[in-house]
């Protein structure tokens, strides 16, 4: 059982987006015992029949998006950036 109403509510769709804002804001989300830290990810993540895009208008520090992402296994193709979202680099 996941946490937040969000993440419930991801499982019935096809596409999540995360549309704004950077890693220093998210939540954090347990299903079936295990601690899922999120602040760049979408929600949907959690399940292995979402497509998650990480938005235009988000903020994405790779040393932060690579540290998250180091949760998650078989990411290909359901897992995407938009070319337009904001890059920050140190």
């Amino acid at each position: 059982m996941t946490s937040k109403i969000v993440d419930m509510l991801s499982a019935n769709y096809d596409v999540v987006c995360r549309c704004q804002g950077g890693h220093n804001a998210g939540h954090t989300i347990w299903t079936n015992g295990v601690k899922y830290a999120l602040h760049l990810v979408p929600s949907g993540i959690l399940h292995k029949n979402i497509i998650n895009v990480i938005g235009n208008g988000v903020v994405v520090s790779p040393e932060f998006l690579i540290k998250e992402l180091e949760q998650f296994d078989e990411l290909e193709g359901r897992f995407f950036i938009s070319d337009k979202a904001h890059l920050n680099l140190p």
